[in-house]
């Protein structure tokens, strides 16, 4: 079985994004994601998720793989309901850490609009403007990422 730390990680996250008065009270959180640190951690991982989730797609993104998964149980926490988790293969020649890494927000406005809102916030725009998977990113010093983008994660999916 896959353990996922799921309550220290979004209260360490959620604690993040609070700390820079983003609202998100307002917002889904659609996935969680899982970094893996190698191909064959990302081989390894997958049979185990299968166990607690449906794969609805896999892609190479940005040169690796990306698996969806559809949980069979949502997971509740603080309010939200989170219905998916994606697990990600590093890129060739990147190190990472196995764990989760990032979660991510749908938002109904442009992410200029978005941006606008929290103008002294250092965000992360190198993805804005990608044709698959567009979407804003902010960093925390622990190493998590909280993204933000326009449509489930899994109505993205083909």
């Amino acid at each position: 079985m896959l353990y996922l730390d799921y309550q220290k990680f979004l209260t360490s996250l959620l604690k993040n994004v609070s700390a820079l008065n983003i609202t998100i009270s307002n917002l889904e959180l659609d996935h969680i994601a899982y970094q893996t640190s190698s191909s064959i951690d990302y081989d390894k991982t997958k049979p185990k998720l299968l166990q607690i989730a449906d794969e609805v797609h896999e892609a190479i993104v940005g040169g690796r793989r990306v698996g969806i998964f559809k949980l069979h149980s949502p997971i509740h926490f603080d309010g939200y309901v989170i219905p998916a988790i994606e697990i990600i293969e590093p890129k060739q020649g990147e190190k990472h850490t196995t764990g989760l890494q990032h979660a991510e927000f749908v938002i109904d406005e442009s992410f200029e609009s978005f941006i606008a809102k929290y103008p002294t916030i250092d965000w992360d725009t190198s993805s804005i403007h990608r044709d698959e998977y567009a979407h804003l990113k902010l960093h925390f010093k622990d190493g998590l990422t909280v993204k933000f983008h326009h449509q489930s994660i899994l109505n993205t999916t083909s």
